[in-house]
C-alpha cells in the first residue's frame, strides 16, 4: 500500500469524527435559534480530534485533513471545516 492510499482509507473514520465534533457544534447553534447549516469546526480543533482519538501523529492527521478537502469530501472555509451536503 502505498502513502496515498494508507491516507485515503482514513477519510470514513474521520468523516466520522468530524461529524461528531459537527453535531455538538449544531446543538450549539440550537441552543441559541441560529441556522444548524453554519456550523463548522476549526481545521485545528478536527487534527487535534484525529490525533487523540485515533493517536495518529500530527503529520497524519494534516494529510488525512488536506486530503478530504482535495478530494471534495469536506468544504474549507479559511481556517473552519464543514462536511460537504450528500457526502457523509
Amino acid at each position: 500500500m502505498n502513502t496515498e492510499q494508507i491516507i485515503q482509507s482514513w477519510h470514513e473514520p474521520a468523516l466520522h469524527t468530524l461529524g461528531s465534533l459537527l453535531s455538538v457544534r449544531k446543538a450549539n447553534l440550537r441552543k441559541i435559534n441560529r441556522d444548524e447549516n453554519n456550523a463548522m469546526v476549526l481545521q485545528q480543533e478536527f487534527i487535534e480530534s484525529l490525533m487523540n482519538y485515533h493517536r495518529i501523529s500530527l503529520w497524519q492527521a494534516s494529510e488525512i485533513a488536506a486530503s478530504l478537502v482535495r478530494a471534495g469530501r469536506v468544504a474549507r472555509y479559511g481556517r473552519f471545516l464543514q462536511i460537504k451536503e450528500g457526502v457523509a
